[in-house]
């Protein structure tokens, strides 16, 4: 879906909570604007076109932050990720999700540290969610140990608390990295935004 920008609006105004019950509501996002600030495609363009001769070149996406071959190219993927960032946080952006998409499917790596190596620590949000449904399937439940790490060392039950955390900073107006796409994703699986509703639960049984 794509966001109605209003102009104007106070920043932080509506929160992913406040999405979430306008969605309810049915009221449509369907509109004119846009998702972020303007820019020119055709350049956009013309850097990814750079980005895949790059890795034709070097078998990776992994621009040195000092490329002097090409800097341009360089400062551009550097942008690419602070845009990814505003993206995934629900902030205005002139990053498309087509354009995500895109760079993903090349093999272009978000989050990286100086020496161009991917962080294990900010892995993207939807592998901890597929990490989450395999809990689901393995478990019939969504209840995760405040310590449990799975197979592939994520520290899932972590990332479960920090969602609940999130959201609840939501309801109180705090911006945080909970987008209203993604507290869509997670209610549609069942997922339990109160720990406590487990014991109550168990209770019952």
């Amino acid at each position: 879906k794509r966001f109605r920008t209003v102009h104007n609006f106070p920043v932080g105004g509506l929160t992913p909570l406040r999405i979430a019950f306008l969605n309810r509501l049915g009221f449509s996002w369907e509109g004119d604007g846009i998702r972020g600030p303007k820019r020119d495609n055709t350049r956009w363009e013309t850097y990814f076109k750079q980005l895949k001769e790059f890795i034709k070149l070097h078998g990776n996406a992994r621009v040195p932050s000092r490329y002097d071959t090409n800097p341009s190219l360089s400062n551009w993927v550097q942008r690419e990720r602070r845009y990814y960032k505003m993206y995934c946080e629900g902030m205005p952006s002139p990053l498309t999700e087509e354009q995500v998409k895109r760079l993903q499917n090349v093999g272009f790596e978000f989050y990286t540290n100086k020496r161009g190596k991917r962080l294990s620590q900010n892995l993207f949000w939807e592998e901890w969610f597929e990490a989450l449904l395999d809990y689901k399937k393995a478990h019939g439940n969504l209840f995760v140990p405040q310590k449990y790490i799975n197979k592939n060392g994520m520290k899932l039950g972590r990332f479960v608390n920090q969602q609940r955390h999130y959201f609840v900073q939501c309801k109180k107006g705090v911006d945080t990295s909970l987008t209203v796409k993604r507290i869509i994703a997670l209610n549609e699986i069942g997922f339990v935004w109160d720990a406590k509703r487990k014991h109550v639960l168990d209770s019952k049984i």
